[in-house]
């Protein structure tokens, strides 16, 4: 630094050229490391963020793969059952064994129980025949049952699924 500012005084302006440019190559050097270094660093970063990534989808994976086995042994466990009852069911009203019609008050008690809704609290009770037969309410109570049984394990799996894919997310 002393020489080049001699150099500068002293008029020698070759020196104090291949002094600048040896200075700014040195800070150009330093520059390039210093951002090929940072570089590398934010390479290296979103190398390991993408593994760790990689090894959550997989573990997620997994988990998707065996809660959906398991619930596709239950619904064939279910449909089995719900088939044999529904052959059951079909037996008994084809066979006729009760043909006995339901009031009108049992068949609203039944509909509103299947809407969720409360009967009129107004009604008379009616006891009149509704042209409803036992066995096909049987019928219609055993398809109902049956989709409750599918429904409720979507449920059950969706929530087991839901609960260990935030395990594997912790």
């Amino acid at each position: 630094m002393i020489t080049t500012a001699l150099a500068f005084v002293t008029g020698n302006w070759a020196r104090l050229a291949i002094y600048g440019l040896v200075i700014i190559m040195a800070l150009g050097t330093a520059a390039g490391v210093g951002y090929h270094k940072g570089v590398q660093r934010l390479w290296d970063y979103q190398v390991e963020q993408a593994r760790a990534a990689v090894a959550i989808v997989v573990k997620q994976g997994k988990v998707t793969e065996r809660v959906v086995t398991e619930y596709i042994e239950i619904q064939g466990k279910t449909r089995t059952i719900t088939n044999t009852i529904e052959k059951e069911v079909i037996k008994y009203v084809e066979a006729g064994l009760d043909r006995c019609p339901l009031s009108r008050a049992a068949v609203g008690l039944h509909d509103a129980a299947a809407a969720n809704t409360l009967p009129d609290p107004a009604r008379s009770t009616d006891g009149t025949a509704s042209g409803v037969e036992v066995a096909a309410l049987t019928q219609t109570c055993t398809e109902n049952y049956a989709e409750y049984h599918r429904t409720a394990a979507r449920l059950t799996f969706l929530q087991a699924w839901a609960r260990e894919q935030q395990k594997v997310n912790e």
